[in-house]
């Protein structure tokens, strides 16, 4: 977490303010990974699950020079520049099963309201929308959204991006590599 945070304000992990006679966070964290590939919480432990999630996704950060917030916002920027005007706005209601598109450029500031088969909920504090219709809404044609059943996970794809989601996982898969943890797990209802 300590080098995504560092590349998100610009800093390379692995440049000279950060070397050491021992060598920089990248190699530090290096020293935690076991023979099998997977990482150890602690030198001379175990794998843990956690700890491999967030150390591959440094390295990913790392070979990018992006942390995963940013490579996601270009992602939705890219997504959202070609199918929505920039000025567009989408309302969910809590408890509606509809959403309004709002275009204020448009000629009397357009709206159209759109049915949902399941309506946004609140649960500990977080306001949660059917991911299809928030995907649709951004822009994510409706023969890109997909959801499977058995393996309980959702898929967007659009523009050559496919973004993986899992009920009750708060881990994003974009294009096939995880991303470092959501602090929301995605809920089924």
């Amino acid at each position: 977490m300590v080098i995504q945070g560092l590349l998100a304000v610009g800093m390379n992990p692995a440049g000279p303010p950060l070397n050491g006679p021992d060598g920089n966070l990248i190699t530090a964290m290096l020293g935690f990974m076991l023979p099998d590939g997977s990482f150890a919480h602690q030198k001379e432990g175990e794998a843990n699950e956690i700890a491999t999630q967030q150390a591959l996704l440094a390295l990913a950060g790392v070979s990018s020079g992006k942390p995963l917030c940013t490579l996601l916002l270009e992602k939705l920027s890219s997504v959202t520049a070609k199918r929505m005007p920039e000025s567009a706005q989408i309302q969910f209601r809590v408890g509606i099963r509809q959403y309004v598109l709002i275009d204020p450029s448009a000629p009397g500031g357009r709206r159209e309201t759109k049915e949902m088969d399941a309506a946004p909920f609140i649960e500990n504090g977080r306001a949660y929308v059917p991911v299809r219709y928030l995907a649709q809404a951004l822009g994510v044609p409706a023969e890109g959204v997909f959801w499977s059943p058995s393996a309980q996970t959702v898929t967007l794809s659009s523009n050559g991006t496919t973004i993986t989601l899992a009920a009750g996982g708060n881990i994003v898969y974009v294009n096939g590599i995880a991303q470092p943890a959501m602090d929301v797990v995605p809920l089924l209802r």
